[in-house]
């Protein structure tokens, strides 16, 4: 018995060491060459994960019970020399003081040391030793940080496993070593999984589909795709092709004119000209399943981005006979899974990454059904005069149908791209958020992604006082080529509203960005305003109020009273007077986030420049209803891109101009953690100046979506004032 055990256990440990054990990194070409961030999906075991910049996917079948190794890192660890023999030096950074627990694993997935410290900001070394011959793994909780690495130890003796601090390293920024290392995020891999990469890089997002069988690097072919909405959709490449990989949700022509929104049954079935619905006349559907369009938006071929298209039914017929024919074809294009489909969604394997969903149909008599069952696609083609061809897939059946249907119908959308996404005729461009506004002039530009396969010879804005400007109007002219320009419009005329938008001109024709609008604003130093400090925060019109565009960080209240700067944290915890403080009491953070004031600092009434005011729940209020509610009135506010917000903010737009940053708070006297700084870079919150009585007061709670929420008034946060 003993020798069967004995064989069993050597043959247990033989598997474990010859698993799949493969490294996938990314790099772009194309509108990008960076990558941002990395969403990864194993479909067929149901995990996600994300990747942000400069991390290696580590794909690996070792036991389950190390797979909390699949966080997401925020920062790199490094071990050197790696393979060890009796010992390796750890270095990590961490970003703020807190509590660290490291623990030590081996490979079957059995903690064998752990130590808790408590580390100052900055980076740190520990010395790891007694470790016998094999793969161990380190990981690192700092107080929501979570760091991860493996070790190889080649030694022949095995002794006590340590973790032994070794110093610190005595630098506020990452060493050269950590800044280039490439960090590692684990996933549980077995052989045959599919995985889905979507690459993200600015504003543009790629598709890759992919069953690795070993280490290499993905490279993704960042296409711009997005709408006269701004709306920026995900590409995937299949076969030859370029597909969108989400439903079309554009409520303008890729000129700029608004499509009729219908809800009326009556008026629907009377459609003779262009029009567009959400299912059921539910707008909240319109970041999953987008719109359904009648035939007549199809025919004005305007309807798809710039250098995209409606496919034909034949381009529809070389993606299903790319993916095995028709019968086959449906299974790899449905999303997986029954969160959008109805039970029992019949082959579904998504391995295409085209990710169809099931948003039903609005009927040609205004009726809508079959969500959740079925999908339908139209094509381009007409079948007759009153129908045209369409691509239908259904719950139930693994198949992809195509038929004719009446043009009266409303069906989703998917675009294509046209034949060479380098050489698509006119440039690629958008259009930059207009700043720094006055009486009389304002500056916005653009930024040419792609140049359409001729050189960029002028380059601009053009303005006027009605939508769709052109170059027939007021412009700027400001150089050639690709890339991001700036441009000063100038002769505006006070209070009056202007559309602008960037243009570019190659010997294909004339392109134009994203049209965006402001107000000329009267009086003063129009567009700023200047606190006590001497700080200048620039402003914004957001229906009929006037808001800072920057968090406040002054020092002083207006009448020019120091306020306390207070930096101890259990002198904060327990602060009932006005006080304030810089994140994790560093000035440095001064610029962008501003300060984080307690409660009482804003009960003064003197905290805002003289002619401004903290918002009350009432203005808060009127700012989200005026946007449209709670659903998604982040995404018109955030900040775009994660140059300050960490988290995957793809849905932000910031069309607003409001900007908001993720400055994170100092928790009060009530939590687990007295006067300690948490969340920069991942949450944004804001005080209200409305008091409910009591030691908890309101405050706005800001990612991916916005709330109300009591906090306790000795909590830190950050302030937007509103002009008077």
């Amino acid at each position: 018995m003993k020798r069967i055990l004995l064989i069993l256990l050597c043959y247990a440990h033989l598997s474990v060491l010859n698993a799949q054990d493969y490294s996938i990194k990314f790099d772009g070409i194309g509108a990008s060459s960076s990558v941002s961030s990395v969403n990864v999906e194993n479909l067929t075991q149901g995990i996600t994960l994300k990747l942000n910049a400069n991390e290696i996917l580590h794909l690996s079948s070792f036991p389950t019970n190390l797979l909390f190794l699949d966080q997401t890192q925020t920062t790199e660890i490094q071990f050197y020399p790696n393979p060890m023999n009796l010992s390796t030096q750890m270095d990590f950074f961490i970003p703020e003081k807190c509590t660290a627990q490291i623990k030590l694993y081996d490979i079957s997935g059995r903690m064998i040391a752990v130590t808790d410290n408590y580390l100052q900001k900055g980076s740190h070394s520990y010395e790891i030793s007694g470790l016998g011959n094999g793969i161990y793994f380190i990981r690192i909780n700092a107080h929501g940080f979570i760091y991860s690495g493996k070790i190889l130890s080649v030694s022949s003796e095995k002794g006590i496993p340590k973790i032994s601090y070794n110093k610190s390293l005595s630098l506020e920024e990452k060493p050269a070593i950590l800044k280039n290392a490439k960090a590692e995020v684990f996933m549980k891999y077995n052989t045959g999984d599919r995985l889905i990469y979507t690459g993200l890089s600015g504003n543009n997002l790629t598709i890759v589909s992919d069953v690795p069988t070993e280490s290499k690097t993905v490279t993704f072919t960042f296409l711009p795709c997005y709408d006269a909405d701004g709306n920026n959709y995900p590409v995937v490449k299949i076969g030859d092709q370029w597909w969108m990989a989400e439903n079309l949700k554009t409520t303008k022509f890729n000129d700029g004119l608004s499509i009729s929104n219908v809800t009326d049954e009556i008026a629907w079935g009377n459609l003779i000209t262009p029009g567009y619905c959400w299912y059921k006349n539910n707008v909240a559907d319109k970041y999953t399943f987008g719109a359904l369009y009648n035939w007549g938006t199809i025919k004005t071929e305007k309807l798809a981005p710039i250098g995209w298209h409606v496919p034909n039914n034949t381009e529809w017929a070389t993606l299903t006979a790319f993916l095995g024919g028709n019968y086959f074809a449906g299974g790899k294009l449905k999303e997986v899974g029954t969160t959008n489909w109805t039970n029992p969604n019949l082959g579904a394997g998504n391995e295409s990454g085209f990710r169809a969903l099931p948003v039903g149909r609005c009927n040609s008599n205004g009726y809508f059904n079959n969500g959740g069952m079925r999908g339908t696609w139209w094509s381009s083609t007409d079948y007759d005069i009153d129908y045209a061809k369409i691509w239908e897939m259904d719950c139930n059946f693994n198949y992809i149908s195509n038929s004719g249907e009446d043009k009266k119908c409303g069906f989703s959308v998917r675009c294509l791209v046209n034949e060479n996404p380098q050489s698509i005729g006119i440039p690629i461009l958008n259009t930059t958020r207009t700043s720094n506004i006055s009486a009389s002039t304002a500056i916005s530009g653009g930024n040419i992604t792609l140049d359409g396969g001729a050189p960029v010879t002028v380059r601009g804005v053009c303005w006027n006082t009605f939508i769709n400007p052109t170059t027939a109007n007021y412009k700027t002219t400001d150089g050639s080529g690709t890339g991001s320009f700036t441009s000063t419009m100038n002769g505006l005329t006070a209070n009056t509203t202007y559309y602008v938008r960037a243009y570019a001109v190659n010997n294909h024709g004339t392109s134009y960005g994203i049209q965006e609008n402001f107000v000329a604003i009267s009086g003063g130093e129009a567009g700023t305003v200047i606190d006590i400090d001497s700080n200048t925060y620039h402003t914004v019109t957001i229906g009929t109020q006037v808001w800072m565009v920057e968090n406040l960080k002054t020092t002083k209240y207006n009448d020019g009273t120091s306020i306390p700067n207070v930096t101890d944290n259990n002198a904060w915890s327990k602060l009932i007077t006005p006080g304030y403080c810089w994140y994790l009491n560093d000035i440095t953070y001064k610029n962008p986030y501003g300060a984080l004031y307690n409660w009482y600092s804003v009960n003064t009434g003197k905290l805002a420049p003289k002619g401004w005011h903290i918002p009350t729940d009432q203005e808060w209020s009127t700012l989200i209803n005026y946007l449209g509610g709670y659903s998604w009135v982040a995404n018109l506010l955030q900040e775009t891109g994660n140059s300050h917000w960490k988290d995957y903010n793809r849905l932000a737009t910031n069309e607003t101009g409001f900007t908001a940053l993720p400055g994170g708070s100092r928790f009060g006297g009530f939590s687990g953690f007295p006067g300690e700084f948490t969340q920069l870079g991942y949450y944004g919150q804001w005080w209200s100046a409305s008091d409910n009585g009591f030691s908890v007061t309101n405050s706005q709670f800001m990612q991916s979506q916005i709330d109300t929420y009591g906090t306790t008034k000795e909590t830190g946060l950050s302030v937007r004032c509103l002009r008077d």
